[in-house]
């Protein structure tokens, strides 16, 4: 019932039946931490139910403490809603010791480690470790591109990544936009920049 439920949200939209479904699992299942854990992501990112999002995600937790994806989970959320980031880093890091593979959440603490806690190092170093563990992360790629030329202002390096998060996503606009800011305020190239920002808008559209 779990999976049907993930099926009506993320295939078919439909959120109230997604929703039903979920409450049913728990009411036939109430100690399945894997479906409470799918439930806050829904009350969280579909609902905006903050409150009883963070409920579920600490019930999963108590149910099965060693569930590294409902951690990073929570870790995000902690992060995102509540700004309570010391406690995200915790959970981070915790997510990382249960499941060092996990390039995901890997990915999600370099990204905390760059912005919020500005600790470049570290940040990098994670940036690299989620590139080693999925080398064909468009996403990955182009926020190490991005924060290659922001942050470590190594131009070239950043263009290699740019281009190959592209390679790799040729349909990602975030990755299309973010290189045509690069051509046009690094490498002074104010064709090809139009060229990408057509093709961002384009993408935009879809």
């Amino acid at each position: 019932m779990d999976n049907f439920a993930v099926f009506m949200q993320d295939v078919r939209k439909d959120y109230d039946e997604a929703e039903r479904l979920y409450r049913k699992a728990l009411e036939l299942d109430p100690r399945n931490s894997i479906t409470m854990g799918n439930f806050a992501v829904f009350m969280q990112d579909v609902r905006k139910e903050y409150d009883e999002a963070e409920g579920l995600y600490r019930k999963a937790l108590e149910l099965d403490p060693n569930a590294a994806l409902t951690t990073a989970n929570f870790a995000l959320f902690m992060q995102e809603v509540r700004k309570d980031y010391d406690e995200a880093e915790r959970l981070y890091r915790k997510a990382l010791e249960l499941d060092p593979n996990y390039a995901l959440a890997t990915r999600n603490f370099a990204l905390f480690m760059q912005n919020v806690r500005k600790d470049y190092d570290e940040a990098e170093g994670l940036y690299r470790k989620a590139l080693e563990l999925d080398p064909n992360d468009a996403v990955t790629t182009a926020n190490f591109a991005l924060f290659m030329t922001t942050v470590r202002k190594d131009h070239d390096e950043a263009e290699r990544f740019f281009r190959k998060a592209l390679e790799l996503d040729p349909n990602k606009a975030f990755a299309t936009r973010n290189f045509a800011l690069f051509m046009k305020d690094v490498r002074k190239n104010s064709k090809e920049a139009e060229r990408l920002d057509r093709r961002a808008d384009l993408l935009d559209a879809v």
